[in-house]
């Protein structure tokens, strides 16, 4: 169903004659929904183009490159959503405390949740599209936090050095990759229904906001769990 309204859309958008100066707004806003739709692999510069409803050639016109698309559409959302977890973090530092890991979590979590339900569609699409490309490992991602992330992501790593002292440093980084997969999947998932088997269970879905606090929840049991000891269950087992 989803589906069929992004294809109603972008025929709508095809048949409008385009304006001066629309085309790199219609670009970049058919790049991003074919991306959530297929991945960064998986969309051309052709199909961008037919989908913005442009003449062949423009998206190179005006960005010279796909990866320079991609990258000014990261930017627009990425880089005051990352000065806003800066200012967040240094209004904590201020007030003469280490964060706690449960401000920390709200810092990680709050501006990319405003991102998604306080800007219309396309803060939302915005979402959508970290998340793909996050759970996609798409390399272009590094380029985007070097460029707008690596100050926070340095001081946020500090922090959780401090308020988990006992963790070496190899698994603050997994906690921090795996919390960034859990914001990002239960983020871009606001305006989904529950998945089938919870429909099949009468299971309602959740309000949003509530649904952000449960992300906060859940990203900061993970980031402070204690280091658990061995088991031996880890171990492979040699038959089954």
């Amino acid at each position: 169903m989803e589906s069929q309204a992004v294809e109603a859309k972008r025929q709508a958008v095809r048949k409008k004659p385009v304006r001066r100066g629309e085309a790199r707004d219609r670009l970049l806003a058919a790049a991003r929904d074919k991306i959530i739709e297929q991945g960064l692999e998986g969309v051309s510069i052709r199909a961008i183009n037919a989908a913005a409803g442009v003449s062949p050639g423009i998206l190179h016109y005006h960005f010279g490159s796909l990866e320079e698309l991609v990258l000014e559409l990261l930017g627009r959302f990425m880089d005051p959503m990352m000065r806003e977890r800066e200012d967040l973090l240094r209004a904590l530092k201020a007030g003469g405390h280490s964060p706690t890991i449960r401000e920390i979590a709200e810092i990680l979590v709050m501006p990319v949740a405003r991102l998604a339900l306080e800007h219309g569609e396309d803060g939302y699409g915005h979402v959508c599209l970290l998340a793909r490309l996050y759970a996609d490992r798409a390399p272009l991602l590094e380029e985007a936090n070097m460029r707008w992330a690596s100050r926070f992501n340095s001081a946020l790593f500090e922090q959780l050095q401090l308020a988990n002292p006992e963790l070496h440093d190899p698994e603050i980084a997994l906690r921090l990759d795996l919390a960034g997969q859990v914001l990002l999947r239960g983020l871009s998932a606001l305006h989904q229904p529950p998945v089938p088997w919870l429909e099949q269970r009468g299971v309602a879905a959740v309000e949003p906001w509530q649904q952000v606090h449960v992300v906060v929840d859940f990203v900061a049991a993970g980031l402070g769990a204690a280091q658990a000891q061995p088991t031996g269950f880890h171990k492979p087992l040699s038959r089954f």
